[in-house]
């Protein structure tokens, strides 16, 4: 979802959030001293979520019946979205829709 007409296919709150600069600065202004902010779900880990969360959840909510065909999917969809978040979080993801944050104090 990315815009504000937009419906959730899975019909959880969705908004904006922060860039890797505001949470740096967030978390600087708090008092942390070393802050590592790493963008994740870039090309791979979004190629992988749609595999396996965006399609089955979008599948479902057409026809509760895929239920029986899902962990057939997953045998085959599973492997291949595990080695894309794992090549995903190894990437040095320029965006991203998530962040992974280390911050020390």
């Amino acid at each position: 979802m990315h815009h504000e007409t937009e419906a959730s296919f899975i019909d959880e709150h969705v908004r904006d959030g922060y860039n890797s600069n505001d949470i740096k600065q967030k978390l600087f202004n708090a008092g942390f001293t070393k802050v590592d902010v790493l963008y994740s779900y870039g090309k791979y880990g979004k190629a992988a979520w749609k595999m396996s969360m965006k399609f089955p959840i979008t599948v479902l909510n057409i026809s509760k019946l895929f239920f029986i065909f899902l962990p057939f999917y997953y045998i085959v969809v599973f492997p291949l979205a595990f080695i894309l978040n794992a090549i995903d979080l190894h990437s040095d993801n320029e965006t991203g829709t998530g962040l992974i944050v280390k911050a020390v104090k």
